[in-house]
């Protein structure tokens, strides 16, 4: 035999109200931070700036490698030319 539903009494609904209303509160305090700038959302957005300047310099290394081999014939080739070398 199923049980019989029982409504709610609007203490109880409250009660789940106020619940929800402390854990999504919660949830944004670890989102946002308490003044908006410790939660993960900024932590997130520091560690996207730093990963940005790690990628910009990164490629200015491989840019700069990959031009040495040629400066470097060019050098000898001067030098050849002039008789220095």
């Amino acid at each position: 035999m199923p049980a019989k539903a029982t409504t709610p009494t609007a203490a109880e609904v409250a009660r789940e109200c106020i619940s929800l209303d402390r854990r999504l509160l919660a949830l944004e305090i670890i989102v946002r931070g308490e003044d908006g700038h410790n939660g993960l959302k900024s932590a997130l957005s520091r560690l996207y700036d730093r990963f940005d300047t790690f990628e910009k310099k990164a490629l200015r290394v491989v840019a700069v490698g990959t031009a040495l081999p040629g400066i470097v014939v060019s050098v000898v080739a001067v030098l050849r030319f002039f008789g220095k070398a």
